[in-house]
């Protein structure tokens, strides 16, 4: 997603984190009211009027930060899900008719879409 539809979700939602497409665990967020970096926690100011200034915020693509659950949180929830140690997301149904839930798989962390 462009810059300005993060913005608006953490204008909308305080709570929610997004991670730079191109630089992922580093997430952002707003902090008493401030957008900050987590990894250093001062806050980021970044010139929006500057367009000759290469790497500025609205040129960067952002993705929600997903928390992982467990596994029997992943699946009632109705969405598409994935492992920690697998890339994509599918369905429930996916996982089990391919035979990919494994008993370490159901013991570990897993994300919803």
């Amino acid at each position: 997603m462009k810059t300005w539809e993060m913005m608006k979700e953490l204008t909308n939602n305080k709570n929610l984190k997004f991670t730079c497409v191109r630089q992922p665990g580093n997430p952002i967020s707003i902090i008493n009211n401030i957008l900050c970096w987590e990894r250093s926690g001062n806050p980021v100011e970044f010139n929006f009027e500057s367009p000759n200034k290469v790497g500025t915020i609205e040129r960067y693509e952002w993705e929600p930060v997903r928390e992982p659950v467990d596994f029997m949180t992943a699946i009632n929830s109705d969405k598409k899900i994935r492992p920690h140690d697998y890339p994509n997301f599918c369905s429930v149904n996916c996982w089990f008719n391919l035979g990919l839930i494994t008993k370490d798989r159901i013991n570990n962390k897993w994300y919803v879409e």
